[in-house]
């Protein structure tokens, strides 16, 4: 399978495994040259840091005249087949279940760019700019771009937190909200500078902390903003209420061969990817009547998005977030096709809930027609190819 369709249409590891490869070849490194110790070693001291909180960015060699050491080229292969790889998983999942807007993408706090890149093979995307504090190492980036066939983005070097992303009609900020002091008037202020119906991806680690900062800038935001998701409501947070609570996805992502023999000899886990995301939108005017139509609709459904998924030998349970609060949902094997309506969710999605083929006992709710429950933003579907 070649590059493009193994990122846009492959498996989770044909996926990983094309990433890894594009990268390292732009990059310029063979993997027979790779310190697998030494690069174990960088992944576990960037892992520790980013656990208690440290704030920790790629050194980039193009940001000083100073030589450039053996630490800094283990630091930056860390940052792509791990962190960018991961980056460019999630950009894979959210650009699928919300679509970009149709126009231009920028990506702050960028390095080599991976949720940019991501959104370059959409089709909505007509071109793409990087922004980072640091130079961009554009000489990599250049050849990413050239071997997938896509025009070579612009890349800027600013402050994120006096950046004015204009004229754009998307801007993804993942892995640097905290970087900004988890501040949401930053948001607005980006948001203040683009059209009606701009779109904002934040992605953070779905850490408790940082997850619960973004849950707060949500609730700080919600009268000023539309939120896309994976909120699908604009009411308080039910996960902010409980101090052990905190609105977070975990997907089984694999690595690329290289980040799985780094994870492995750091002895790190790598199979589960937790991350926490906001989807924003700045509104459109609204048309006269528009808000009582929305209110009049759907009566008996109503739209949630899936927490997490446990499936159990006896029955399988979803939770589900909705405009009433959490739902814990529910289907027995005895009943294999409501069971199978269940467990065949993903974190993320989001899904049509029918109360008229549900029915409550207990502490949850029990799925009785599998047709009760609908997908309408799957979180991922097979994805169209883009056509130069």
């Amino acid at each position: 399978m070649t590059l493009q369709p193994a990122l846009l249409s492959g498996d989770d590891e044909e996926r990983a495994e094309a990433y890894e490869a594009l990268v390292l070849d732009s990059l310029g490194v063979r993997e027979e040259a790779l310190n697998m110790r030494r690069l174990a070693q960088t992944y576990a001291r960037i892992s520790d840091a980013l656990a208690a909180q440290s704030a920790v960015r790629p050194t980039n060699s193009q940001q000083t005249t100073r030589n450039v050491t053996q630490d800094d080229i283990s630091n930056a292969i860390v940052w792509a087949v791990i962190y960018g790889a991961r980056t460019f998983q999630i950009a894979h999942r959210l650009l699928i279940a919300y679509p970009p807007k149709r126009g231009s993408f920028c990506e702050l706090g960028a390095g080599l760019g991976p949720f940019a890149l991501r959104a370059a093979l959409s089709p909505e995307v007509s071109d793409v700019s990087l922004v980072d504090i640091y130079q961009p190492p554009l000489e990599s980036i250049a050849k990413m771009y050239s071997k997938l066939q896509l025009r070579t983005p612009r890349a800027t070097r600013a402050d994120m937190r006096s950046y004015k992303p204009s004229p754009t009609e998307n801007l993804a900020v993942p892995f640097a909200f905290r970087e900004v002091g988890s501040n949401p008037s930053i948001i607005e202020h980006w948001l203040d500078t683009m059209s009606a119906g701009s779109r904002i991806y934040v992605v953070e680690p779905g850490t408790k902390p940082i997850a619960r900062e973004l849950q707060r800038a949500r609730d700080a935001l919600r009268q000023k903003v539309s939120i896309v998701g994976p909120c699908q409501h604009d009411k308080d947070c039910p996960r902010l209420i409980g101090s052990n609570d905190w609105c977070h996805f975990t997907w089984r992502v694999p690595l690329g061969p290289i980040g799985r023999k780094i994870a492995a000899i750091g002895q790190r886990k790598w199979h589960e990817l937790h991350a926490s995301w906001l989807i924003l939108e700045k509104p459109e005017p609204e048309k006269p009547g528009a808000k009582q139509n929305r209110e009049n609709e759907g009566v008996d459904r109503s739209r949630a998005v899936v927490l997490s998924i446990r499936p159990g030998s006896k029955e399988c349970e979803a939770r589900l977030c909705c405009d009433g609060g959490e739902i814990r949902l529910l289907a027995g094997r005895r009943n294999r096709e409501a069971y199978s309506a269940i467990s065949n969710l993903e974190p993320g999605d989001v899904v049509e809930l029918d109360s008229r083929g549900t029915r409550i006992h207990g502490g949850g709710t029990v799925l009785e027609e599998p047709e009760a429950i609908r997908s309408v933003a799957p979180i991922r579907p097979i994805q169209r190819l883009r056509t130069q």
